[in-house]
């Protein structure tokens, strides 16, 4: 698939009901995890460190539309690079000086 079809593609992705079923469920377990961090219930250093590690990890989720557009939209940008290199690089031929 070439990098201007994902780009055009993942533009889609928040507006697709999959995609906002998936939040929705991601998000009511986040809520569910904060209340239980709430209740003042004592927990271990490293459930504490997972829970945090799972908050982290539903907001990456949820911003990960953008970040893809950014990272297809760069793709296309590097995908069409090549051919401006080859011209430029022709055009810096006909400039190069000749010594002896």
């Amino acid at each position: 698939m070439k990098p201007s079809d994902k780009f055009e593609e993942i533009k889609t992705l928040p507006d697709h009901p999959g995609w906002k079923h998936l939040l929705e469920a991601l998000n009511q377990d986040k809520e569910k995890m904060v209340d239980h961090w709430v209740e003042n219930r004592p927990i271990s250093d490293s459930e504490a460190d997972f829970r945090r590690g799972v908050v982290w990890a539903i907001r990456r989720i949820n911003s990960l539309p953008e970040i893809l557009k950014l990272t297809f939209e760069n793709e296309y940008i590097l995908s069409e690079l090549p051919q401006d290199k080859e011209k430029e690089k022709k055009n810096s031929d006909d400039r190069v000086i000749k010594f002896g």
